[in-house]
């Protein structure tokens, strides 16, 4: 295990990916230690092995994503030691969703557990909740700089450039306003100029740097998704906090038109089935 986080730590640019690998690759030798009674070796696990803990995930109600991230985890391990049954591990499918994913209550939470507990907590904070808290883009996120906040201890906004170079102000409530504040606290002064996200090189976080940070978050507190999913999530929060203020939504988004918002109105595959559920026919 140590070879391979060695290894992991060579090829993958994000610890908290690392950290994510690692936590699948345990859960799955904790879960064959139980099974089999005895500790798991990379070189002789099967394919089969793996299928059987596919479906004990899939049992304990997991999401496809989830599922395959796993999979993939304990896959790249059985390739590090050229276990040719690696090659036959087969994938959950997953059904594209009528509406687009976004987080639950409870895994945001466990999104924010994980941010915290990171290398760079303050940081990835503020990106969580500007995206989260005020729909962001990934892209509109690397490209913020200090002149473009304004904040106080009761109000704030951040301009925004958007697609097309389209400019949009959009509010941050007390939790964004609270994230970023302890962010740039600890960033430290700077000229206007200067980007609001840094690497520890002081140089700005690109587009890819971020999504691997999300992504390696979501990872480490085993949720679906992607960083698009946070931009998701405001959507369908605002909408359920403003009973369906579309309008209202597409300026705060920088949608040009109101049928790209017309999505966020729509239900998942997974609120289907619940509706269906609920329906009590006499028979």
């Amino acid at each position: 295990m140590k070879a391979f986080t060695a290894h992991l730590q060579r090829t993958m640019s994000s610890n908290n990916s690392v950290i994510g690998y690692i936590g699948d690759v345990r859960r799955f030798t904790d879960w064959f230690q139980k099974e089999q009674d005895e500790a798991p070796d990379p070189r002789t696990i099967t394919y089969i092995d793996v299928a059987a803990y596919r479906q004990h995930l899939l049992d304990r109600g997991l999401s496809a994503a989830t599922v395959n991230r796993a999979l993939n985890a304990i896959q790249q391990w059985m390739n590090f030691v050229d276990n040719d049954d690696a090659n036959h591990i087969q994938r959950v499918r997953q059904n594209r969703r009528l509406a687009p994913r976004s987080l639950k209550r409870n895994e945001f939470s466990a999104l924010l557990r994980a941010a915290r507990r990171g290398r760079h907590p303050e940081r990835n904070l503020a990106i969580v909740h500007l995206m989260a808290q005020a729909g962001l883009r990934v892209g509109e996120v690397a490209a913020l700089r200090l002149a473009d906040l304004e904040l106080s201890e009761r109000k704030g906004h951040v301009r925004v450039v958007g697609k097309r170079m389209k400019e949009r102000v959009v509010s941050l409530n007390r939790a964004a306003r609270k994230a970023l504040g302890n962010w740039l606290k600890k960033r430290g002064e700077g000229q206007v100029t200067e980007p609001v996200f840094t690497s520890q090189k002081g140089g700005a976080l690109a587009v890819r740097s971020i999504q691997s940070i999300v992504g390696g978050l979501m990872q480490e507190a085993c949720i679906g998704g992607s960083s698009h999913s946070l931009r998701h999530t405001f959507a369908v929060n605002y909408l359920g906090a403003n009973q369906g203020d579309l309008a209202g939504l597409a300026h705060l988004m920088g949608h040009e038109s109101l049928s790209t918002t017309l999505i966020y109105l729509q239900p998942t595959r997974d609120e289907l089935a619940a509706r269906v559920e609920r329906l009590a026919i006499a028979g």
